[in-house]
């Protein structure tokens, strides 16, 4: 058996995927190539594989049996190396879960800094319904553990990657979501049609306590999460002896999906910002991710309307002056109001391949491998829209081998195609001077001045932003003590921390180390002055409404669910 799963998991490496027979064999040539002679006990395998490959000759080739199938083995053939796999949770009645591939140390990140982030905005103001149900509450995170609280009021942030899958618990967690960072990736609105287009904000997820291969991941939701929700402040998390927190790795290979197969880095698609690529070799046919879907039973929920007064509450929703960022990450199509919006590890940064150049295809997952669920399929968007947990689920096949470090892509439609054209061609840049503060925060110890330094060379910062600083560096004992273990970073990802805004009271040299020691004073009802602190104490934001992702210009279109995926029932939009 390992000679086989060996066979074909090198079969890909050596572009020997059409010569079924004489597999084994040729994978011994090349270990035996590699090792150079000497190896006796390869040149024995080498017989044996003669007889291995004239059994496998004499069954029925994958074609033989149908597409399907052949989709379906090469499907089940898993990866040696995945990191992450996305399987029936060990939590009853929970679903589906995340569980780690190997070993992780304490403190070790399980995905890069590349988890992306999406801020919702206002959703009981702007629904049209008011008491309606919304199925992302139940998905989303507290703008203030996000950094987003400045971008605007009334926010919940969605985490489609590992603030999605992982379930969490009471009294017990192993994955610690690291603060968001952000990166507009090169685009500036004076200039990128792009601008606007996608969330700056990602983030990384580490280990927080020492992780063993099969162990299933679990995320602190916090307490408050579980307040009202009866049927889940029991769920308690069997002890660590006990089997049921985790599964055996052949198990994960059997029943789930490896769901790390993604890297992400600047994508090659102008205006996309960041896109995915692959880790490893990725043959056709073989899934290679699951889209667990949040369903949105009325697409008009992602609208924005004119606001007449927002204290009072009154908005006038006869008037759409734009649309949620989210409408870009979600799934739709010009006839039918339902939006399915996926989650899933990096499978948001997979871009649109025009022109032919998409490797990658969506089909609706099977119930073996998701929480999807077909009956689904026949149901009206009103219904759908009215179940209060998921139950339907994609999954991303390849359409084509791809290699290690190409850029994954996948056709997004024709509506989809159409909608950027047309923004493409009639987008002007706004006529302002705007400076984010990325930009600021990237220099920011070349820009940060006191009151006194500004009024002397008559500067000021950008209308846009403001600068604030940190209320944990009130405790240098703290920051102090993460400084000298050179842990300063992560320390600020884990505190619980206000943001202050403030002014530069005094800018000194530090004797010993030579760095600028920084005077800061809070602004508001109660004044504080802190003294001594490092540049990283301070950070400039923009202010609510004025980032890139609230420009009026932004481009806002669903991706398009593929006509032979679309069920009939579905499509309720006349015309």
């Amino acid at each position: 058996k390992r000679t086989n799963l060996a066979c074909t998991r090198y079969v890909a490496l050596w572009d020997a995927r059409t010569k079924r027979e004489g597999c084994c064999f040729q994978t011994m040539v090349q270990l035996y190539s590699v090792l150079k002679p000497g190896m006796v006990w390869i040149l024995i395998l080498l017989v044996l594989c003669r007889q291995v490959d004239a059994e496998a000759s004499r069954a029925p080739s994958c074609e033989a049996k149908g597409a399907e199938d052949c989709q379906n083995t090469i499907a089940e053939v898993p990866p040696a190396d995945c990191a992450l796999w996305y399987a029936e949770s060990t939590l009853p009645s929970s679903g589906y879960g995340i569980f780690a591939g190997r070993d992780f140390a304490q403190y070790e990140a399980l995905i890069s800094e590349d988890d992306v982030v999406i801020p919702i905005f206002a959703m009981r103001l702007h629904d049209p319904n008011r008491s309606s149900f919304f199925l992302w509450n139940e998905y989303t995170w507290d703008p203030y553990d996000m950094f987003m609280a400045h971008e605007g009021t009334s926010i919940r942030v969605a985490s489609p990657g590992f603030g999605s899958l992982p379930n969490g618990v009471l009294d017990f967690f192993n994955v610690r979501n690291m603060k968001p960072h952000h990166d507009y990736a090169g685009l500036h609105r004076s200039r990128d049609t792009g601008t606007g287009a996608f969330s700056p904000y990602t983030r990384g997820s580490s280990a927080y306590t020492p992780v063993k291969a099969g162990d299933e991941l679990f995320v602190d939701y916090g307490e408050q999460y579980f307040t009202g929700r009866k049927d889940q402040t029991k769920r308690l998390l069997p002890r660590r002896g006990d089997r049921a927190t985790s599964r055996s790795l052949g198990e994960l290979a059997n029943v789930g999906t490896c769901m790390d197969n993604f890297a992400i880095k600047a994508s090659t698609i102008k205006q996309a910002g960041k896109g995915a690529f692959a880790k490893r070799p990725l043959r056709e046919g073989r899934r290679i991710a699951v889209l667990p879907l949040i369903h949105i039973g009325e697409r008009k929920r992602l609208n924005f309307y004119k606001v007449v007064d927002a204290k009072q509450g009154i908005v006038d929703h006869s008037t759409i002056t734009g649309q949620q960022l989210l409408l870009n990450y979600c799934f739709g199509h010009s006839k039918s109001t339902l939006l399915l919006c996926p989650y899933g590890l990096h499978t948001s940064f997979i871009n649109h391949g025009a022109n032919g150049t998409a490797n990658v295809r969506l089909q609706w997952s099977t119930p073996e491998r998701s929480n999807h669920n077909s009956s689904w399929l026949d149901r009206t968007p009103l219904e759908i829209g009215k179940e209060t947990t998921a139950g339907l689920a994609m999954e991303v096949v390849a359409t084509r081998d791809i290699n290690v470090g190409e850029e994954v892509l996948m056709d997004y439609g024709n509506e989809w195609e159409t909608a950027w054209e047309r923004h493409a061609s009639t987008w002007d840049p706004p006529v302002d001077n705007y400076v984010s503060a990325f930009q600021l925060n990237k220099d920011i110890e070349k820009v940060l001045r006191s009151e006194f330094e500004m009024e002397k060379i008559g500067a000021s910062y950008p209308p846009n932003v403001q600068l604030k600083v940190n209320k944990a560096f009130g405790d240098p004992r703290q920051w102090k003590t993460a400084l000298a273990r050179n842990e300063l970073e992560w320390w600020m990802h884990f505190i619980d921390s206000e943001w202050a805004a403030c002014d530069i009271q005094q800018v000194e040299i530090a004797s010993s180390s030579g760095e600028r020691m920084y005077t800061a004073r809070t602004k508001g009802k109660t004044e504080t002055v802190m003294r001594n602190l490092p540049h990283s104490a301070l950070r400039f934001f923009d202010k609510p409404f004025t980032s890139d992702i609230h420009l009026a210009s932004a481009f806002r279109y669903p991706i398009t669910i593929p006509d032979d995926m679309l069920p009939q029932v579905w499509l309720n939009v006349p015309g």
